[in-house]
């Protein structure tokens, strides 16, 4: 095989992902959690995430992609009825927060603001619809992995 073709060729498709021949979306076949059975990201992971967040590009966002660590001085947790986390808040000690999903079944970094810091007891009505909309979108990413287990086991347990 020539240099040429094995730039060319075909790369696998990921594994856990089945493509529905009838659509261009795929399902998620069972993966492995890093985080255990509920798959629910430690908030000192979160916090970590946050840290290593690097600010100084601007035309994409990179993790770990810089030796520095910004300082987050304050994490909060919004939590679903049950007291499981479903988002979390990290303000930075300089200025600026991120919102990182509690659940590896949801993209992790939600918003990135670069000034201003969340404050529970002033949250802008703006904030809090979009938190409530992403909230809801956690919430949809867990029950529709739920639902897809319960229909491939007929019980839910896996």
């Amino acid at each position: 095989m020539s240099k040429e073709d094995e730039i060319h060729k075909e790369v696998p498709k990921e594994e856990g992902i089945k493509q529905n021949p009838s659509s261009q979306i795929g399902t998620r076949e069972y993966v492995p959690s890093l985080f255990g059975d509920a798959k629910i990201v430690p908030a000192q992971v979160a916090r970590s995430v946050a840290e290593r967040i690097n600010m100084t590009v601007s035309d994409a966002m990179k993790v770990g992609s810089s030796t520095t660590i910004r300082a987050v001085d304050s994490l909060f947790t919004i939590s679903d009825s049950l007291g499981t986390p479903a988002l979390y808040i990290a303000n930075y000690s300089d200025d600026g927060f991120v919102v990182i999903a509690a659940d590896e079944r949801h993209d992790p970094i939600c918003a990135v603001a670069e000034q201003g810091r969340y404050e529970e007891a002033e949250v802008p009505s703006i904030l809090l619809e979009w938190l409530e909309i992403t909230f809801e979108n956690v919430q949809i990413a867990r029950s529709v992995e739920w639902t897809l287990q319960t229909m491939r086991t007929g019980n839910g347990t896996g």
